[in-house]
């Protein structure tokens, strides 16, 4: 299997953090080791805490790239951690919550992008899924 980039459209931007833990969710329930970037601190806090929160009967157990836990299946990375990207080897799924493209080094490998409502956010999934498709890799897009 050669690696594909799957977009999502979150349709309910009033939560749209909820919306990013249940596509992590999915994932995690599938059994992927799966790495969450953001080069928004704010964003990785309320992923952390809602991770935790945003179902009643259950949750997704997660760890910080800085205090990290061999067992953990879900891992988030802030800003701080986010230009070292040696770590991605050892995930089948990498989230890119950051305006940088995911950087396409490893084969076999899940890239998840997200797409808003916000004009500026929306003009920048544009340009990745452009530059992905000229690298001819399998795009898969979705509305959530």
């Amino acid at each position: 299997m050669s690696s594909r980039i799957h977009f999502y459209n979150i349709q309910d931007t009033s939560n749209s953090i909820k919306s990013i833990c249940k596509i992590i969710n999915k994932y995690y329930k599938e059994g992927y080791k799966i790495v969450v970037m953001s080069d928004n601190d704010d964003i990785v806090r309320s992923l952390d805490k809602d991770l935790w929160t945003f179902e009643q009967l259950s949750f997704v157990p997660h760890c910080m790239i800085d205090n990290p836990d061999p067992e953990c299946n879900v891992v988030l990375v802030s800003n701080e951690h986010i230009g070292d990207k040696d770590y991605l080897k050892d995930f089948d799924v990498i989230m890119n919550l950051s305006d940088d493209l995911c950087d396409i080094k490893y084969d076999n490998k899940i890239y998840l992008e997200i797409v808003t409502s916000n004009a500026k956010q929306k003009e920048k999934a544009r340009e990745k899924y452009k530059h992905y498709q000229s690298l001819k890799i399998k795009l898969d897009y979705e509305s959530m």
